[in-house]
């Protein structure tokens, strides 16, 4: 839903929002096994197209652990009959006794599991949610302690009770406060049990309130959750970061190339404005929808990713359509297009994203549904820029989203009519620029966009009179025409779209024409032929974007406009988020370790220093034992012997009685029974433990003061050795361990980035041991080790 809306108004569809409440549910199902959601929204029109939404969502998905129950809470509670709450049981009760409760007892054994969870919700999630979650609780605590021996612990007598009530209803108050500025609604009933007169004076008052707050400061209050909650695309300014993390944030993105990659897509941009008709039935949109003409039918429309449609006049412009317009012929060109797309496309089939009507403007896009994962962040703006702004006949629709990792903003527009109001087009435009913000920061406005589309009925008309452009269409003489052409003119003097481009326009003006003919206006008003129907784009110098096709309909003579259409091929990036993580993880690392003056010059890329070759260290540090390349994994029964570096000694007896009670430990974990998970979590265990090891031993190093330094050099170069031997060993383990699994449990992932971090371990570790002064390259041990234990870490639950 649109923010800041009591109306629900929906900005995606719901084939388009399927994959994330696939998501959504996924999740829950993994964390919690099964799920009861409990739907409390009313069964009226405002709040029923929500719930419908949502019946639709889980019908879709279909999940055998997934129940739904909808309550109408307003309807069966109303006149405050709150009593009436005990008649949701009979529809819980089967999945309280299924889901049960975790418990165990004082010996350690456990009774019972929890094996599922109820999820609520309402249209804002607070006052009708926190009444039942409180009943739900006070429903399902008398069962958990009668099966201790302890009976009616809620009731009103006893003091468990009556502090169930007051938590559970301050813990209400504190997060509406947080979202809506007073306390929770029917917060009484939680606290009480009852309804009275004046808690419904109390919630009188407090709704009064929220409609000031929501009225004035509810952009506020969002902007500051959003930030609060971290909104993904919404970064805290570079001026509230601390050097530290201004420092980490920038060399992340320096090393944008080693997380993201690029790849083709195409994107069809479409316009035309329809006249007010509704469409015909049988109209033959190909003209339209297949971007390359004449041989539109010969289109490979299942190469094109995603489809944006935009619309001007779709309702006849008259004063019903601007105060309420209807939105059946939208639904219907909607439709109609999906239907037409659809039969043209032989391996994939597109959904419906979002379909959104301002008066006569209306913006309609499609994407490929093997794709629609791709695409999040749908927002949709409305700026009305006739009657001052208060008028929507003339302005634009835009909807942002992002694909993949890649940013893209369409802007529909109409603008001002008429031959000499050019100025009233450049400021329809300049209005709808500054008026446009995103609730996003790094994409609040149309420029911050990687790609901006602009498309739609300007309304730039030809500076020649009617019998001139008429002559010059006669004789093919478009270079003439394009010379007056008023967006011609203005962009080559800068006044309105710079930095903007436009394929070249080989095609006969697009208005206007005597409805159901291909003859211009001959009409007492002849109104002079012109390109009104345009399609511009720009996009950032990171981007890349390559106009592949650039024409109008013919034979679509139902309007007075003629459709125009263009195909974009366009670079498209993607982010491995967890190779970002990582990269984000080591430079934090590195942070501790580079000066002040590096930290403030964050602008410029960072290096790790180029280590010594060997012969220059080995001249000044003590002769460390000889390497052994070859490493395999270890048993239950396996020596320590086999390893990175070969067997190493020391006098200290304490720390080799440490280290010793360490390889038992590794080593016990290493009994497999054959369930890969598991296994690796016990592997993962062990990386953990020696890490530790590792950092430990190095901070109790720094402590020493009484050893010589070459005696504590080569106390460290056999710490090195020795938890090196020992990781060495347990990634070859988990490499054996995985080679069975790679195709079955999706391994191969894990296997290439332990394969890749084998080797920089006994890289890094032969140059530590090589001058272990050095601490940049213990470091890059310390950062491969980390690295590693991540990997391990990040798989385990995917493996099966």
């Amino acid at each position: 839903m649109i923010k800041g809306r009591y109306q629900p108004e929906f900005s995606r569809t719901r084939e388009a929002t399927l994959p994330a409440f696939t998501k959504h549910v996924s999740q829950l199902i993994a964390d919690y096994e099964s799920v009861h959601v409990v739907d409390l929204l009313d069964a009226k029109k405002k709040e029923q197209e929500i719930s419908e939404a949502f019946v639709f969502q889980i019908s879709a998905l279909g999940h055998e652990k997934l129940k739904h129950t909808h309550w109408d809470f307003h309807q069966e509670c109303a006149k405050s009959r709150y009593e009436n709450i005990s008649k949701l049981f009979s529809h819980l009760s089967s999945s309280v006794s299924e889901f049960k409760w975790f418990h165990r007892d004082p010996t350690g054994n456990v009774i019972n599991l929890q094996q599922g969870v109820f999820r609520l919700n309402c249209l804002d999630c607070l006052d009708r949610t926190n009444v039942i979650e409180g009943s739900i609780a006070k429903y399902i605590i008398p069962m958990q302690f009668a099966q201790i021996g302890i009976e009616d612990p809620v009731s009103e007598f006893s003091g468990f009770g009556r502090a169930l009530k007051i938590i559970w209803a301050d813990n209400g108050d504190a997060i509406s406060k947080s979202y809506t500025g007073t306390g929770a609604m029917k917060s009484e009933f939680t606290r009480t049990g009852k309804r009275t007169f004046l808690g419904m004076v109390d919630d009188a008052q407090k709704a009064a309130a929220r409609a000031w707050i929501n009225t004035f400061k509810d952009d506020e209050t969002q902007a500051a959750l959003d930030l609060f909650l971290g909104d993904r695309e919404d970064e805290i300014p570079q001026e509230h970061l601390t050097p530290v993390e201004r420092w980490v944030n920038s060399q992340v993105r320096f090393r944008e190339p080693e997380y993201s990659t690029f790849h083709s897509a195409k994107i069809y941009i479409g316009t035309w404005n329809v006249n007010g008709k509704a469409p015909p039935s049988d109209i033959d949109l190909d003209q339209w929808i297949s971007p390359e003409n004449p041989n539109g039918k010969d289109v490979d429309h299942d190469a094109i990713s995603m489809y944006v449609f935009g619309f001007q006049e779709i309702v006849p412009l008259n004063s019903s359509s601007i105060i309420s317009a209807d939105e059946t012929n939208m639904k219907n060109w909607a439709t109609l297009l999906e239907t037409a797309l659809n039969e043209r496309r032989k391996n994939s089939q597109v959904i419906l994203c979002g379909c959104v009507q301002l008066v006569g403007m209306a913006v309609i896009v499609f994407i490929s549904s093997k794709e629609a994962h791709y695409l999040t962040g749908f927002q949709i703006m409305k700026i009305k820029t006739a009657g001052m702004g208060y008028t929507g006949n003339k302005g634009a629709l835009l909807a942002r989203f992002q694909y993949k990792a890649t940013t893209i903003c369409c802007v529909t527009g109409h603008f001002t009519a008429g031959q000499r109001e050019v100025k009233e087009r450049i400021k329809d435009i300049e209005n709808i620029i500054s008026k446009t913000r995103f609730a996003s920061r790094q994409t609040a406005t149309i420029s911050d966009h990687d790609y901006q589309f602009w498309f739609g009925d300007f309304n730039f008309r030809i500076d020649l009179s009617y019998s001139e452009v008429i002559a010059r269409i006669k004789s093919n003489d478009l270079s003439a025409l394009l010379a007056n052409d008023q967006l011609q003119k203005a962009r080559i003097t800068g006044q309105v779209f710079q930095g903007f481009k436009e394929g070249v326009i080989d095609f006969l003006p697009t208005y206007k024409y005597n409805v159901g003919t291909d003859v211009y206006d001959t009409s007492e008003k002849r109104r002079t032929p012109a390109w009104c129907d345009r399609i511009l784009w720009s996009n950032k110098e990171d981007c890349n974007a390559v106009q592949l096709s650039y024409s109008r309909g013919e034979e679509l003579y139902f309007s007075d406009h003629r459709p125009v259409k263009s195909l974009f091929l366009v670079d498209v990036k993607e982010v491995d988020l967890q190779k970002k993580a990582r990269i984000e993880k080591e430079m934090r690392q590195a942070s501790h370790l580079v000066d002040q003056d590096t930290i403030n010059n964050y602008n410029t890329p960072w290096q790790y220093p180029a280590c010594l070759s060997e012969s220059e260290s080995q001249s000044s540090l003590p002769t460390s034992p000889p390497l052994e390349e070859s490493v395999a994994p270890i048993s239950s029964s396996s020596s320590s012997s086999i390893s990175l570096f070969s067997s190493t000694t020391t006098s200290d007896d304490e720390e080799s009685e440490d280290f010793q009670n360490l390889q038992r430990e590794v080593k016990k974990a290493m009994v497999h029974d054959n369930a890969v998970q598991s296994d690796v979590h016990l592997y993962l265990q062990s990386l953990k433990a020696v890490r530790q090891y590792f950092y430990r031993k190095q901070e109790e190093k720094e402590k020493e003061e009484t050893e010589t330094e070459k005696e504590e050099d080569i106390k460290l170069i056999n710490r090195v050795k020795k938890t090196t031997n020992l990781v060495a060993v347990i990634v070859n383990s988990l490499l054996a361990l995985l080679s069975d699994y790679q195709s079955s449990c999706g391994a191969q992932s894990l296997v290439e980035a332990l394969t890749a971090h084998k080797v920089s371990l006994y890289q890094q570790a032969k140059e530590v041991v090589a001058d272990i002064t050095d601490k940049e390259k213990y470091l890059l041990l310390s950062h491969t080790l980390s690295a590693i234990e991540f990997d391990v870490e990040q798989h385990v639950p995917t493996l099966c």
